[in-house]
């Protein structure tokens, strides 16, 4: 007889951030009538504070709306509709002067059991959220700091792009116009 393994009673805490963050992006995306992938972390926790959860978490609702606006479909409803129609206000910040995006009222009432998950994954997995961002901004610095070389396609007059010569060895970007592949340009 085969021994069966006990239920698992917790949830490894990377798949609950990813399926708490899927969760609310989908009801997002489903209220809006947008089809798009979940944005990154760095997107998402772009200006949460970690240290208060539930303002994070309010935090993340709001990255995630300003990111489905930006994918609202030209020939959908939402396209035209301002922002408070979205359930997002914009609030002068007392400390820096700046503007910020908020949630209105009516949005934090209907987003609420979102909210609340979030805080809880966010107050159980801060440490890795943190981890995760400081390795994506490493990895962006690297990136930033490699050396450019310029690329031209065969369309006539040619298109030139700056790109980092790392990427540019993994992968093949294709002109849109000609369907070339960017090759790179050698000065000499």
């Amino acid at each position: 007889m085969v021994p069966v393994a006990p239920p698992q009673t917790t949830m490894d805490p990377v798949d609950l951030l990813d399926s708490t963050l899927e969760e609310a992006w989908r009801a997002i995306c489903d209220a809006f009538d947008v089809i798009a992938d979940i944005p990154s972390l760095r997107n998402l926790f772009c200006q949460a504070d970690l240290a208060i959860p539930h303002q994070a978490a309010e935090s993340v609702i709001v990255s995630m709306i300003l990111e489905v606006i930006e994918s609202v479909d030209r020939f959908s409803s939402w396209f035209t509709r301002p922002a408070r129609a979205y359930g997002l206000v914009s609030i002068r910040d007392g400390k820096s002067k700046c503007f910020k995006w908020m949630l209105a009222p009516e949005a934090i009432r209907r987003w609420r059991d979102h909210i609340e998950n979030l805080q809880f994954a966010i107050r159980k997995n801060s440490g890795l959220i943190q981890a995760s961002l400081l390795i994506d901004q490493l990895a962006m610095r690297e990136l930033s700091d490699e050396p450019q070389i310029t690329a031209h396609c065969n369309c006539f007059p040619q298109k030139v792009i700056r790109i980092n010569e790392r990427i540019l060895c993994k992968t093949v970007i294709v002109c849109d116009e000609c369907s070339s592949p960017f090759t790179p340009h050698f000065h000499q």
